[in-house]
């Protein structure tokens, strides 16, 4: 288990968004989920941190990811 701190930027219906999640589950990673749906705050840090409103984003100890990029989270994570 990493002791990084993971959050994901995410919202209904996003597979990605899904696959990131079951991702960190199945590595035992503790992370904070924001639905950007119901929770408009999180939507305008999204485009803050990323530029974009594309989900997922995901960021590990400040380091923004844009997307479920398997390789990039693995390697920030250690697994």
């Amino acid at each position: 288990m990493t002791e990084k701190k993971v959050e994901i930027y995410s919202g209904p219906n996003c597979g990605p968004c899904q696959s990131a999640k079951k991702y960190f589950q199945e590595h035992d990673v503790v992370f904070t989920e924001y639905n950007v749906a119901l929770e408009p705050e999180r939507a305008v840090e999204l485009v803050q941190l990323s530029g974009s409103q594309s989900i997922p984003v995901i960021v590990i100890d400040g380091k923004v990811i844009r997307g479920f990029k398997k390789d990039e989270i693995a390697a920030e994570l250690g697994i």
